[in-house]
Parts: C-alpha cells; structure tokens; sequence
C-alpha cells in the first residue's frame, strides 16, 4: 500500500512538472512574439487606414472623413489637382509641407502619394500615430493572464503538497528527536514492544543512516572539488598548448608560402598557386586565432583595411552557397579602396549584408556590389534580384524582428544589426526598390 501511494505522488508531481514546464513555454514564446505580433498589427492597420481613406476620396463626403478621424490615430489631408485642401485633420494653412508638422517620435508610419481616381489625382498625405500600448496588448493579456493564474496555482498545488508530505512529517521528526535527546539512547532497551521503544529504535538506525549519508556527502564533495581544480589546470594546459601550436602551425604554413613563392619565380603552374593562395590566407586566419587567445576583447582602435579586399573575402566564404542557388555577383571598385575605420564593424555590415543577398536572392540572378570612396564618405551598395517590396514594407526593413510574411529563413534582425553598426560610424543607411529586385546602401565615415 505504502509503495503504491509512494508510486501515485511520483506520478503526480510528474504530471504537474509538466505542465509547469508546457506553460512557461508557452508564456516565454508569447513574451517573445510580441514585438513581431505588434509589428503585423501595426502594418496591418497602416493597409486598412489606406483602403478606407481611399474609399472616403471615391465617396467624396465630409461625414467618412470625419469617421476616419474618429476611429483611427491618425493625421491626414488630401487635396485636388490644384493643391486646394479637400479635408485636413491638422490646422494647417499652406499646402507646401506637412512632413515637419509633428514630432517624428509618435509617428509609426507617414507617407505623401497621389491617388488617381478616374480623371482626377489627388495629393494625400498620411501619418499614424503608435498604436495605443492598452488597445495593442489587450489580446495577447488574456492569455498571458491564464498562464501566470495557471503558474500561481501550481505554485500552491506544489507548497500544499510539500507542507502535507513533507513539512509535517519532518515536524514530527523534530518532537520524537527532542524527546529522545532527554535519555542517553545506549540505554534504551529496543527489544520491548513498547510503541515509544520502537519509534526510538528506527530513529537510531535513522541516525546512523544520516550519519553515513553525511560522511559520503563530504566526500562527494571533497571529490567534485578535486576535479574542478584539475579541470581547470587541463583547461589551462590546452589553452598554452593551443597557443604553442598556434605557432608551430604559423611556422610550417610560412614555410610552404616561401617555398611556393619562390617556385613561382620559375613556373606558373596553377596548383602552385593555389596552394601558395590558400598558405596566405591561413596565416591570415591564424593570426586572428593568435588576436583572440591574447586579447580579452577586440581594439576597438581604427585600423587600415582594404575594403575592396573584404568584400572579395567574405564572398568567398559564400561560394558555395552562391553557386547552388547560381547567383552571379560582380563587384564594381576601384582596384584598392584603403580606408582607416572599425574594422570589425565594417567586415560585420557587409558579411550582413552579402548573407542577405545569399538568402533572399533569386536562383539564377544577378548581383552588384559597388564601393566608392568619395573624400571621408565610404559608399556601399549592394543589389540583388528579389520581389518588390511594398511601401510599408520599405519604411520596417530596420525595425527589430521585422520579417516578411513569406520570410521563412531571417530572425528580423539583420538588418537593424546593420543600421546600427551604421549609425555608429556616423552614416546612414537606406533600402529601396531598383530595378528587378532591392537595393541596400550604405554610407559611412571614414580616415
């Protein structure tokens, strides 16, 4: 009876750990899909805002105006073909310029377009507001809601259940111990059936037990201890020793470049070539191995690099990538563009953006990249063949955790590593429609 009440309780709480576990996931997964949910949200409207405002020109009526007004957090004014205000929800006299009527901080999305209807064009000019934090949570607080009563009343099932199998108990441990400590147990005579005697005698072999189980945990312990601090010293070890071979490699792979160099000297074979190729650019990388095993953090110092060079690197590390899906990609540059700059941020904006024509270029298309030096201002452009995006979409590419509906391989967090590794070189950066497919450029500030 005991073993199968003992069974039933492991059930139990294994059901509850469960469930606990289905329920954080589930709270953390929703915690984390909201900038996202609230992203589509906010283009979602942006689409519907448009349509109705769209609607109200056709209709050509004051009161849907009004109602557009009303129902949504927006400013907007439209106007004919001679630039006379049909309907303005701002008090604005001239009709030259509404982009600088508001503060940009409170605006989610803002565009100035004309709209055809029949034989007339009108000049709209849009702008939404945020959604209101109270209108945009309130379908995503209800869940939330259950998840923290559900997580709430595990919490007590689980402190009920200890109190009641556990805490009593133990209290009634202590009162049987404490009466116990007032007699001298070698005494105590275990063999009469008396009920007191009993309990003292299974408290003596729990007391022994206790006793063993303690001198084992000290050893355990003094154990773990042990072994800590000699994984550490073969942590130490491998770390001295992987900087020796370091070296020694450094060693061996310069000698094969020298060798190479100078057979190069009386042939032109290619696999020297190759091979004298590859010997340099794997000093390159063991010299950026030796940096990270004696250097706690990157320099942050500016440092002169051949951009053209880096470029013409990283999409080598793509090659492969690039000829499955068989993107052609021509780089347009001078033959050396040298420039003094973060090196570590530069190799990052643009490895970001070539894994970006990598992942959403067309199979069987064409790609540019160009690289200009104008005095100071290092400009990089990077075009590959794509879907058009919308205008919406256009305005969001830099927003944290964007995402195309369709985009089934980004984390919406590419690009906005790029604008703000940008902003940090004191440029700018900009994502346009071109041609067949989408443009990325990029204007930094260099030495």
């Amino acid at each position: 009876m005991k073993d199968k009440l003992s069974k039933s309780w492991r059930i139990i709480f294994a059901i509850i750990i469960a469930i606990y576990i289905i329920v954080v996931i589930f709270f953390a997964y929703s915690i984390v899909n909201i900038p996202k949910n609230y992203s589509q949200v906010q283009t979602s409207q942006t689409n519907k805002v448009k349509s109705e405002l769209e609607n109200a020109i056709d209709l050509n009526q004051q009161n849907f105006f009004r109602d557009l007004e009303d129902k949504y957090a927006i400013e907007f004014v439209v106007m004919d073909n001679n630039k006379n205000i049909i309907y303005s929800t701002i008090p604005i006299t001239k009709n030259t310029d509404f982009k600088n009527s508001l503060s940009e901080n409170a605006v989610s999305y803002e565009e100035y377009y004309e709209y055809k209807n029949n034989n007339s064009v009108y000049s709209v000019w849009l702008l939404e507001y945020y959604l209101s934090p109270q209108s945009t949570f309130d379908a995503w607080s209800f869940s939330l809601f259950i998840s923290v009563a559900v997580l709430v009343s595990l919490n007590f099932i689980v402190v009920v259940i200890l109190f009641s199998k556990f805490i009593k108990p133990l209290e009634r441990l202590r009162d049987n111990i404490y009466k116990l400590s007032q007699y001298q147990l070698n005494l105590i005579d275990t063999n009469n059936k008396t009920e007191y005697d009993q309990i003292s005698k299974k408290l003596v072999h729990f007391a022994k037990d206790l006793e063993g189980y303690i001198d084992n945990s000290t050893i355990e312990y003094t154990t773990l201890e042990k072994n800590l601090q000699i994984q550490n010293e073969k942590l130490e070890y491998k770390n001295k020793l992987v900087a020796s071979m370091t070296h020694d490699l450094k060693g061996a792979v310069n000698i094969i470049a020298l060798q190479t160099d100078t057979m190069l000297e009386t042939t032109s074979n290619n696999t020297i070539k190759d091979i004298n190729k590859s010997s340099k650019k794997l000093i390159t990388d063991i010299n950026e191995i030796s940096n990270i095993i004696y250097k706690d953090e990157y320099s942050m110092d500016l440092i002169e690099i051949d951009v053209t060079n880096v470029v013409l690197n990283i999409l080598e590390k793509y090659t492969i990538q690039l000829e499955r899906k068989n993107i052609d990609v021509e780089v347009i540059a001078d033959d050396i563009i040298k420039v003094k700059t973060n090196k570590y941020s530069i190799v990052q904006i643009i490895d970001n953006a070539i894994s970006n024509i990598v992942m959403y270029a067309k199979e069987n298309s064409d790609a540019v990249i160009e690289l200009d030096l104008n005095h100071n201002r290092l400009n990089l452009s990077f075009y590959n063949e794509s879907n058009e995006f919308s205008e919406v979409e256009l305005k969001s590419v830099f927003k944290l955790f964007f995402r195309r509906s369709n985009d089934k391989l980004g984390t919406g967090t590419g690009l906005y590593t790029v604008k703000r590794l940008v902003e940090e070189l004191q440029g700018t950066v900009n994502f346009i429609n071109k041609d067949k497919g989408v443009e990325l450029q990029i204007e930094v500030v260099v030495e």
